[in-house]
């Protein structure tokens, strides 16, 4: 009887699915609730950014092993880097759990090469920003001028995008 209910709670959760909107919500939600807790304002004001907090990991691994201080002072990094490695974590468990982890043999493909490139292209253009599209929401919310200008621009490159993966979609 206890196994069959564990099944049936396993089942509910496996078939729970999440809507953008609400994984939008939910994700800034807690941003600025922490951004309150944390008590950070612009500029530090994270939000959920891979770009930003990959580039401080590196800089917290990076510096004490140099000796340097790169990055922006004044920082708390210790915080933001570990939602790096929740993230991968996380997406490895939940592969493993719902047995979508395959391991395969590559074969080389420019298609392959050409989204690792257009990868580094947008890590490096929301670094040049200084935000992900949520922490430029963040900045916009503070009345930074030029996160205005780049949330736009974000939002005239998913447009683009959008427009070229519809003319590659086989109906």
């Amino acid at each position: 009887m206890n196994k069959d209910k564990n099944e049936e709670e396993f089942s509910k959760i496996k078939n729970f699915r999440i809507n953008p909107w609400m994984a939008g919500a939910i994700i800034g939600f807690f941003a600025a609730s922490l951004q309150q807790i944390a008590s950070m304002t612009k500029p530090p004001a994270y939000g959920f950014c891979m770009a930003c907090h990959a580039r401080d990991l590196i800089n917290s691994i990076i510096n004490p092993i140099a000796g340097t201080n790169l990055g922006i002072a004044g920082i708390v990094t210790s915080i933001p880097t570990l939602t790096i490695i929740g993230v991968l974590l996380g997406s490895f468990v939940a592969a493993i759990i719902f047995k979508e982890f395959k391991v395969t043999k590559a074969k080389f493909n420019v298609s392959y090469l050409k989204m690792f490139i257009l990868g580094i292209l947008v890590m490096n253009f929301a670094l040049i920003l200084s935000a992900c599209p949520i922490r430029t929401s963040l900045r916009v919310a503070h009345g930074d001028i030029i996160a205005l200008v780049g949330l736009i621009c974000i939002g005239i490159g998913a447009i683009i995008g959008t427009i070229v993966l519809e003319r590659r979609i086989e109906v």
